[in-house]
């Protein structure tokens, strides 16, 4: 905790150590953000606490460089406390939507509970007691005043007297008494009063500028691109005063340093390497040859951490710098032995790179597996500091793989191509292999510009977030765990039997017998669970996987309406001001006489039935966001809601089948059913068992016997109805499955009708929608140069309503059937 003085933790801290068990003895979780998920789960039920999960040893180290323990230091400068802890709050909420942002807290700055005591200085004035008079009395009955010395021989000893404990428990002024300057003893609370007050509970500084830490942890996402969208939603809002100022800082500031020592040490690194290898050839063209490895090893690395998808960090930098030195290697062995065949032997050249290709193939490629081999466990890794060790290891095996290629295949045709005619085209292929090394100047930049530009969809997030809290797909996990452990017991060993007697056994004589028995009950039978059990575990994995689907799917349907009623809300209201706009204009008209009311009654009609439209569509709106709210488990929703994307089916419709998962599904279910039957017939089989006995007779000790059996069951009407009631019952599933397949069935091909028939719709509702625009304003001239009347141009707003109100109905229902569509085929 922060009790000690010099400890930089403020006194609402505290520090909890757990020590795990080896991660090959875990059972409830598969990795350390898996367990910090459950943890965080389990702590959650305690109120007004907030938990961080990191290292012990990293979290210190990050507080003592960074100022921080979390990965993302967010620091909030300004004056004043009351109002950083304000800004620190409201920007805590904007990052809390921010996805990968976890373990949001802010420090704590205000709370200090305290005792306050003001002066009435009016009343001590006429009661002539002087202020230092009144804090001398507190002081002494709730501190301690000093009252005199004591001595004991040479010793002296401080007399400090206060109130005994009991009366400085609560502070009651109304005890407390004081002398006038009339000799008068008036209570204190005649002068004074007191009350609670919380004050600032820590005063944080840097470089004497308070500030407010708002922590933030990384989960499942680079800091870099998470600190650039935390960056745009603060900034656009947050709203502070000015001389208020947000840094980041934490891990986030070191990798900045530690990005900017990078772009010294890369081009170092490549100026040197280049350099060695001038002083190796002594020629420019051999060097910008070999140093061509380095932007095809570069293009290996990138799609490396492309396709492992991981952001481009720190430690793929150092891991881009180790493959350039290795990248080169091949080329110094394969250039430097065809300069030393050319030197040394009368051969065509051609000829020469033929020879040494093939002598240094076994080289070349033995460098390369050498290296790479020895960088796979790291990209492999799953233990503690995998995070750092894959992408440098994926970045060098990546690149070693493409640099391996440009030794072997365009290596040898560059080195033709400069060599032939005595060296006279070499000056036409170095502007070529000088484009190849510049082409990688920008790499750096694209990695980061690709790392900081990945926005995740919201759409996504709300369903991984439902992926996550959904009770039913909680549930289907929970049974696969259900069918795992059922397997562990499929296999039943009966109880052993141990008897023992003692008497007159086979005579008059005291015999004793004892034996132990042991069944193994139904073996068959024992299999047949096990061969059950794998089944059901089957079943319920595929169960897992089609509830995540469904899942998936009800909440793009309620997406598209949430979206759809946004949008429905707005036309609406654009509607009823264009509407309003005109009833104006008709009731002037109307009080100059050059129109009836007729034409204002039809536009307060159109109006009415609008606004009442748009109440509807209003409760529409909220019913849909409580339902999208309650389907994703999220307290809120973006801001502006994105068209949900359908796909283009047009071009595949008629191939288009039903996902074979929902047929596997139904067959992993028979198949479940019928081993449960192999079960039930199992039963016929007998019992084996095994005995020992151990007995003496007439007083003649050591006889023993061994016991080998089967127990047989006879009567076989239980078992045979118990066989006949599984049968049945699967006879019900076969039934009910076929149906259910029948009915998907039925469902895809209507959902494939519709999709042509609103999709023809959709185009011709498009091409009528592209003229909306010049109607309503030419409808709007003729009106102004009284070419129509107020009731003709009602009638040509309610046309052009009614087509708006179509094509919004129409994209609605063709993405609803976009998502059908992508429910029932294995489209993702």
């Amino acid at each position: 905790t922060a009790e000690v003085p010099t400890d930089p933790m403020s006194i609402e801290l505290a520090d909890i150590m757990i020590i795990l068990k080896p991660k090959d003895e875990w059972t409830t979780a598969e990795d350390r953000f898996d367990l910090i998920e459950k943890m965080e789960e389990k702590l959650a039920i305690i109120p007004t606490v907030i938990f961080e999960f990191t290292q012990p040893i990293q979290l210190r180290f990050n507080e003592l460089i960074t100022g921080a323990k979390s990965d993302i230091a967010v620091k909030i400068y300004g004056e004043d406390l009351a109002k950083l802890a304000d800004y620190g709050n409201q920007a805590a909420e904007i990052i809390k939507e921010v996805p990968g942002a976890a373990d949001v807290k802010v420090e704590q700055t205000e709370g200090l509970a305290q005792w306050v005591i003001s002066y009435n200085r009016k009343k001590a004035a006429q009661y002539g007691v002087s202020i230092e008079e009144l804090n001398s009395i507190i002081r002494a009955a709730y501190a301690g005043e000093n009252a005199g010395f004591i001595f004991e021989g040479e010793r002296k000893f401080e007399l400090v007297v206060r109130l005994k404990e009991s009366f400085r428990n609560s502070i009651d002024l109304d005890k407390l008494t004081i002398k006038s300057q009339s000799g008068q003893l008036i209570p204190l609370s005649e002068v004074a009063k007191w009350e609670y007050q919380e004050g600032p509970l820590q005063i944080s500084r840097d470089d004497t500028r308070r500030r407010v830490v708002v922590g933030t942890n990384v989960r499942d996402r680079d800091i870099a691109g998470l600190v650039a969208e935390i960056e745009s939603n603060l900034d656009s809002k947050l709203k502070m005063e000015p001389g208020y100022s947000i840094k980041y800082g934490g891990q986030f500031e070191t990798l900045e340093k530690a990005r900017n020592r990078l772009a010294i040490a890369v081009p170092v690194a490549l100026l040197l390497i280049f350099i060695l290898l001038y002083f190796a050839f002594g020629k420019v063209k051999y060097a910008l040859l070999i140093y061509s490895a380095v932007p095809l090893s570069a293009i290996g690395g990138v799609l490396a951490l492309w396709i492992r998808d991981m952001p481009f960090s720190i430690s793929a930098g150092v891991g881009f710098i180790a493959l350039f030195g290795v990248a080169v290697l091949n080329g110094i062995v394969l250039i430097s032995h065809l300069n030393d065949l050319k030197n040394e032997k009368d051969m065509d050249l051609l000829q020469l790179i033929k020879t040494g290709s093939t002598d240094r193939l076994r080289p070349v490629i033995m460098t390369a597996l050498v290296a790479s081999l020895g960088f796979l466990p790291m990209a492999l890794s799953t233990s503690s500091g995998a995070e750092v060790q894959k992408p440098l290891a994926s970045v060098v095996i990546g690149g070693l793989i493409t640099a391996t290629f440009l030794t072997l295949v365009v290596l040898p045709s560059l080195y033709y191509l400069m060599n032939k005619n005595k060296g006279k085209s070499s000056s036409k292929l170095i502007p070529i292999v000088l484009l190849m090394l510049f082409s990688f100047v920008g790499f750096n930049h694209n990695a980061n510009a690709q790392e900081q530009n990945k926005e995740p969809d919201a759409l996504s997030v709300m369903i991984q977030n439902a992926m996550e809290q959904n009770p039913q797909i909680q549930n289907a996990k929970l049974r696969i765990e259900q069918a795992e452990s059922f397997k562990t017991q499929a296999f039943e060993i009966p109880s052993t039997n141990i008897n023992y007697q003692r008497g007159q056994l086979d005579g008059p004589e005291i015999d004793y017998s004892w034996n132990v028995q042991q069944s193994f009950g139904n073996i068959p039978a024992n299999f047949r669970r096990q061969k059950m059990a794998s089944a059901q575990i089957e079943l319920a994995q595929q169960d897992y996987h089609l509830t995540k689907k469904e899942i998936s799917s009800e909440i793009r349907k309620s997406w598209n309406e949430w979206t759809f009623s946004l949008k429905q809300v707005d036309f609406l209201e654009e509607q009823a001001k264009l509407l309003k706009k005109s009833m104006e204009q008709a009731e002037e008209m109307v009080e100059k006489g050059e129109s009836g009311k007729l034409e204002t009654l039809s536009l307060s009609g159109q109006l009415m039935s609008i606004e009442n439209e748009l109440i509807k569509s209003r409760k529409m709106l909220n019913d849909n966001i409580q339902a999208l709210k309650q389907l994703c488990f999220c307290d809120q929703l973006p801001n502006s809601a994105t068209d949900y994307s359908r796909y283009n089916w047009t071009s595949s419709l008629d191939s288009l089948t039903l996902d074979p998962a929902f047929t596997q599904r139904n067959e992993q279910q028979l198949l479940a059913a019928e081993t449960n039957i192999k079960v039930g017939k199992a039963q016929y089989f007998p019992n084996a068992y095994i005995g020992y006995v151990n007995q003496s007779l007439q007083n003649v000790t050591g006889y023993q016997s061994v016991q080998v059996g089967i127990s047989i069951p006879i009567f076989y009407n239980g078992v045979k109805g118990k066989i006949e009631e599984l049968k049945i019952e699967k006879d019900i599933q076969e039934s009910t499955l076929d149906w259910e397949n029948n009915e998907r069935n039925q469902r895809l091909i209507s959902a494939k009708n519709d999709y042509e028939n609103y999709n023809a719709l959709i185009d011709k509702s498009t091409s009528m929608m592209e003229e909306l625009d010049d109607l309503e304003s030419s409808s709007a001239e003729a009106l102004q140069i009284g070419e129509l009347n107020f009731y003709e141009f009602v009638q040509n707003l309610t046309a052009l309503y009614n087509i708006q109100k179509t094509n919004l109905e129409l994209q609605k229902e063709i993405a609803n059937i976009s998502i059908e569509l992508q429910y029932l085929t294995e489209r993702k």
